[in-house]
């Protein structure tokens, strides 16, 4: 009898490994699919994003239509591979990059130039750990007042990502997989160059760090999906814009719709959350095509008060 017990707590374990591996495959192929990021949001984030609002609110605080006719150079450096080819990129493959940046900083008058791209011959280099390839790489190849692009075979984050950057007071560095050079991934890694946090943190509280595969039955923010004059917090918590609807990520969150949204999660009033899923700074990478007033507004400011010192 004592056997038998013994036997049901193994196969128990067993299949709750399986169930618990199968599930974490499942939740990473999930963020593989609609593109994760790895960027790191500093731990004073808060702080720094009130000095440069003031105690004013977005509406308040920011005028609209800015236009700051500013061009910012963009060196490429692009890793090669154990063949020494560029991996599947071509001079073409930087083109798209900086017309799809131009195309969305647009209504700001802001634009990007590739002035310079360089050949890291080091392919080891293509599997990039943050903490160890990156103070590497960008203590030998990096030019200073320039924005500085790595583009690398895969980023070795846990839960996967396509890209990360540097927010303002950081290296002037994003870093991005060359199979995501094309896509939409360079424009939300330049948001959060910029200043902008994703959709679903939340200022107001510990800012999760996306290098963690999240809980899936928590959300991660506390903004309210409300966006009426009385009782809204979306300037306080969420992502700190009103313009932008509340995102629950990671409830609610399918790699296997084009928008990658399920409906179903609520906030704490009973309202269903209606993520913005076409928002540049969501993890839903199928529709993600727009920045909002807000957003843009607030770049703006970022780049008047504390990216103009680049070329």
């Amino acid at each position: 009898m004592k056997q038998t017990k013994i036997l049901a707590i193994l196969t128990f374990y067993l299949l709750l490994n399986i169930v618990s591996s199968t599930f974490a495959q499942t939740l990473s192929s999930s963020l593989s699919a609609i593109e994760g990021c790895g960027t790191q949001t500093p731990a004073n984030y808060t702080a720094w994003r009130n000095s440069i609002l003031g105690s004013r609110n977005m509406v308040t605080t920011l005028k609209h239509d800015t236009c700051l006719n500013k061009k910012f150079s963009v060196v490429f450096y692009i890793v090669l591979d154990s063949n020494y080819q560029w991996g599947g990129l071509n001079t073409a493959s930087l083109t798209t990059c900086i017309n799809n940046l131009n195309n969305a900083f647009k209504p700001i008058c802001v634009s990007f130039l590739n002035c310079s791209t360089v050949v890291i011959p080091n392919f080891p280099y293509n599997d990039w750990y943050r903490n160890v390839t990156d103070p590497i790489v960008t203590s030998n190849w990096y030019t200073d007042k320039t924005i500085n692009i790595y583009l690398v075979a895969d980023i070795r984050l846990p839960g996967g990502a396509s890209g990360y950057a540097y927010f303002p007071g950081g290296k002037d560095a994003i870093v991005i997989e060359k199979a995501a050079i094309g896509g939409n991934t360079p424009i939300h890694e330049m948001g959060h160059f910029f200043g902008l946090v994703h959709t679903f943190d939340d200022i107001s509280g510990p800012i999760p760090t996306p290098t963690i595969v999240p809980d899936p039955n928590q959300i991660l923010t506390s903004e309210l999906v409300t966006r009426n004059v009385v009782g809204r917090n979306c300037y306080t918590n969420g992502d700190g814009f009103c313009d932008t609807d509340a995102d629950c990520f990671i409830l609610g969150v399918s790699g296997l719709s084009p928008c990658g949204f399920q409906h179903g999660p609520k906030d704490v009033n009973n309202e269903y959350f209606i993520p913005p899923v076409d928002n540049y700074m969501t993890y839903y990478s199928g529709c993600r095509c727009r920045f909002t007033q807000e957003q843009y507004n607030f770049m703006a400011n970022v780049i008047l008060m504390q990216r103009l010192y680049l070329h």
